[in-house]
């Protein structure tokens, strides 16, 4: 029996790739009956032929109605649906999702972060119960392994004792092209930003709220009873440049430019580097999460990064120093998240 795919963010990138995928590799397991931009949506119970990913969206943009809330889908949708979230949505996502799980037998295989790290601990109880219906490993390293490791180990008892990773491919390449000493902070910046390694707007990738998610989410798989306030976040600059935009923004990055070096020749100096580190370390029957900029080895595992790498490196009761677990990937990317997320939906 095929997969019946409603897909969430389908005019995005992300989307785009995804629909490009399935219908290059996924036809005989899967078919496309419904399809959603944040306006317009189109759907047809017996699904849709579609010859290329083109094809999609001018489907949507020609035939296309236009929706008032998410949750009018399901009094569309009668026989079950694989609902693929690759949205950016937030609260009106977490309701969503709430309200599939907990209303419907319909599935959700989701890249979108926000409803695991939004909601509560109940919420995120209740959308995680069943992990054949809720599918978000695509939300921390693109599906690279970081969240399927953890709800390995917690499921056989192996608990977890420390985390720590870099889970921001933008953080990684302006701290490992920082390593150089060729580039100023803000040029870095700004040829990342030029390249489409940042969000639209820098500040969203250097606050580090997206890392913070990222933390919070395996902490949560891992069965620890924590909420966003509970994560210990120091972004990687002041607030105060959260207030600016656009020209504006990256201009005023030139006066953290001597600080940044100063910081970078003084762990050179001692043998390390710069990385921006999200932790999980477990003490006694305490948790404590930790997002922030810090001094690392050069030769660690997280001093070694470069480009857009992400690393997790977990110790749990059975996997410990000298011998951790260490997942490196990639942990971006249109292809790769693209191709997780068909993962999540032919696994269920």
């Amino acid at each position: 029996m095929k997969q019946r795919l409603f897909i969430l963010g389908a005019t995005g990138s992300v989307g785009r790739e995804f629909i490009r995928q399935v219908l290059a590799f996924d036809q005989e397991f899967c078919e496309i009956v419904g399809l959603a931009s944040s306006r317009q949506f189109v759907f047809d119970a017996s699904g849709f032929a579609f010859e290329d990913e083109a094809a999609v969206q001018v489907k949507l943009e020609e035939n296309g109605s236009e929706y008032g809330e998410l949750q009018d889908f399901l009094n569309l949708v009668a026989d079950p649906v694989v609902f693929v979230d690759l949205t950016a949505g937030k609260e009106d996502l977490l309701a969503f999702h709430l309200a599939v799980i907990q209303n419907t037998l319909h599935r959700i295989v989701t890249a979108n972060k926000n409803p695991l790290a939004l909601g509560s601990m109940d919420d995120f109880k209740t959308l995680t119960q069943d992990p054949l219906r809720y599918r978000a490993d695509v939300t921390v390293m693109a599906g690279g392994g970081p969240v399927g490791f953890v709800q390995q180990r917690t499921l056989i008892q192996d608990e977890i004792v420390s985390i720590q990773g870099c889970f921001s491919g933008t953080l990684t390449y302006i701290l490992s092209e920082l390593d150089h000493g060729m580039k100023s902070f803000s040029q870095i910046v700004r040829d990342a930003k030029e390249s489409g390694y940042t969000e639209p707007n820098p500040w969203d990738d250097l606050n580090g709220v997206d890392v913070a998610r990222k933390v919070l989410i395996l902490a949560r798989y891992a069965g620890f009873e924590v909420n966003f306030e509970d994560i210990d976040l120091e972004p990687l600059i002041a607030e105060q440049f959260g207030d600016l935009e656009g020209a504006a923004f990256l201009d005023s990055l030139v006066g953290l430019d001597d600080n940044f070096e100063m910081c970078r020749v003084e762990a050179e100096r001692q043998g390390n580097v710069l990385r921006y580190v999200g932790q999980i370390e477990v003490e006694g029957d305490q948790v404590k999460l930790q997002v922030r900029l810090q001094e690392v080895e050069r030769d660690s595992a997280i001093g070694s990064l470069s480009g857009t790498e992400n690393i997790m490196v977990a110790q749990t009761r059975y996997m410990s120093d000298p011998i951790p677990h260490v997942i490196k990937s990639r942990g971006a990317g249109l292809e790769v998240t693209a191709s997780a997320m068909r993962l999540g939906v032919l696994e269920g």
